[in-house]
């Protein structure tokens, strides 16, 4: 997977005037140490996770991902509640989002219109969920001659 900023503004869901556009795009660092297209609270951004576009909302600088929507769409064969706990063994915490920001994500369509709130996290925790699921790794093999001894005292 391309470790790059493959987000892309959706010039057309953000509050925004030609002014402050034109300001979303210069080229400038942000506080989560990637460069890129400015930041702007409330901008809605299209976001490549594992080759599906997820809508990211910028919020304190970060882009933050739908949880739902990532829930829905590559952790769809998995239940709520087993991506809840490994949410939770991850330590990835949601930030809730206002209702000005819900229904921005809503217009996007990444919530339906009946969502009542929505849970956003950073696109590197999105990242590290969905490893924790998708990635196809192999679990650890012992050596064909791996053995131990058992010894079992019985007190009856």
């Amino acid at each position: 997977m391309d470790n790059e900023s493959l987000s892309q503004p959706l010039n057309n869901l953000s509050p925004t005037n030609n002014s402050q556009q034109q300001t979303a795009n210069n080229t400038t660092s942000t506080s989560s140490g990637i460069s890129g297209n400015s930041y702007r609270n409330n901008e809605v951004r299209s976001v490549m996770l594992y080759g599906i576009p997820i809508i990211a909302l910028v919020m304190d600088s970060q882009e933050r991902l739908c949880l739902a929507q990532i829930s829905n769409t590559l952790l769809k064969s998995f239940s709520y509640n087993e991506i809840h706990n490994r949410r939770v063994a991850l330590g990835i915490t949601c930030v809730q989002c206002t209702p000005v920001q819900l229904e921005l994500l809503r217009r996007a369509g990444a919530m339906p219109v009946s969502s009542r709130r929505c849970g956003m996290i950073t696109k590197r925790e999105a990242e590290r969920l969905c490893k924790s699921f998708l990635a196809e790794t192999a679990p650890p093999k012992l050596p064909d001659t791996f053995s131990f001894d058992v010894y079992h005292q019985c007190a009856w």
